[in-house]
């Protein structure tokens, strides 16, 4: 008897015995929750209706998200400009009810279903930091922000901010990169800032690659098997012409997103600036089943490495360590491996505005 056998005549004794009744889709979904759970804590089932939302456009978010990290929910990533972060929170704090239900030790789809709804609606939030501080916070869900949400000057550089890797992040960042040229052609440099940026689609990762590369490896996908290796190179011109490069990032700089500062890093093409990333190195790909009708399962297929072949699970450390604030400073390193960085740059008393990224300018003006 094979274990699909096996399932299916567990499936009927349960329906025909049970002494409670039995919804064949809640068992079934639990069933393919706990098959890959096994896998990591990444993969997960995405329920029939919760699937069908994500392909509806303009849905719905609270500004943060969430991994699970031994049966807790962790705040992998905050939107700088939400009011999740306005209102404290950041990465490396849990989560532990959300509107009234005790989200400890559950299943991250279920976890994200309390985090569904539409535009306006107001989800309230245990937090618990890593000291052991805890708050309440009400979030308003809102709707997603622009692919690329900031473009101004400072001091003669030019100054952009993608808020994540959506399907027109590429576009966005070619786009404003042009306007910024056209507005001043005597553009100095450029600063990315990858702060709060949670990741997203790999073909969007390599295409920002891209933006600031000519021909090279940027990024290395290794699945299962030894001979299971993927390799994205870049094929473009560099559209800022050779002009200088600093790519901002913090702890909540993930997945795609440090990909892309390890990318530029390791070929030379940008100075790093600012705190360790996250440190997630999952490639998955969402597998409709029965055309959606049964849901699907986000599945984690492969681990991402550097150009260099290092582990992204490792993060990225910045070629120059600084940090926003003293807190930022003392809080742990998330990525897997936690190697002494040395002591980061803190600002001067006194000293208002954002200290990452007057250094980043200064490093372009070469006074650091």
């Amino acid at each position: 008897m094979t274990w699909l056998e096996a399932f299916g005549e567990a499936v009927d004794r349960v329906e025909k015995n049970a002494i409670k009744p039995f919804d064949p889709a809640e068992v079934i979904g639990g069933a393919i929750s706990g098959l890959l759970a096994s896998v990591d804590d990444q993969s997960v089932y995405i329920e029939p209706e919760l699937f069908d939302a994500r392909m509806e456009t303009g849905e719905a978010t609270p500004g943060f998200s969430l991994s699970i990290e031994s049966g807790l929910p962790m705040v992998s990533a905050v939107q700088s400009d939400g009011a999740a972060y306005s209102a404290g929170m950041r990465v490396g704090d849990y989560v532990t009810v959300i509107d009234d239900v005790g989200v400890i030790g559950l299943p991250q789809r279920d976890v994200q279903a309390q985090l569904k709804g539409d535009a306006g609606k107001t989800v309230t939030l245990a937090l618990m930091k890593p000291d052991g501080e805890r708050r309440i916070l009400n979030l308003v869900l809102a709707q997603p922000s622009r692919a690329v949400q900031v473009v101004r000057f400072e001091r003669g550089y030019g100054y952009i901010r993608p808020t994540g890797l959506t399907e027109s992040a590429v576009s966005d960042l070619s786009g404003a990169i042009r306007r910024l040229l056209k507005e001043n052609p005597g553009m100095k440099g450029l600063i990315l800032d990858l702060r709060n940026n949670p990741g997203g689609l790999l073909d969007q990762t390599v295409g920002m690659s891209d933006v600031f590369l000519t021909e090279g490896i940027v990024l290395v996908a290794r699945g299962r098997e030894k001979s299971d290796v993927e390799r994205y190179g870049t094929r473009g011109a560099d559209e800022l012409g050779g002009r200088p490069l600093v790519v901002l990032v913090d702890a909540s700089t993930a997945a795609g997103a440090e990909a892309i500062a390890a990318g530029l890093q390791d070929r030379g093409r940008a100075t790093i600036v600012g705190m360790p990333t996250f440190g997630a190195d999952a490639l998955q790909q969402v597998i409709p089943l029965n055309g959606g009708r049964n849901g699907a399962i986000k599945l984690t297929t492969a681990r991402l490495h550097r150009p260099d072949g290092r582990a992204l699970a490792e993060g990225v450390t910045p070629d120059l360590l600084v940090a926003r604030d003293a807190d930022e400073a003392s809080r742990p390193r998330r990525a897997k491996v936690k190697a002494p960085i040395g002591k980061p740059a803190l600002p001067p008393a006194g000293f208002e505005g954002d200290y990452q990224l007057d250094r980043a300018i200064a490093s372009l003006d070469g006074r650091s």
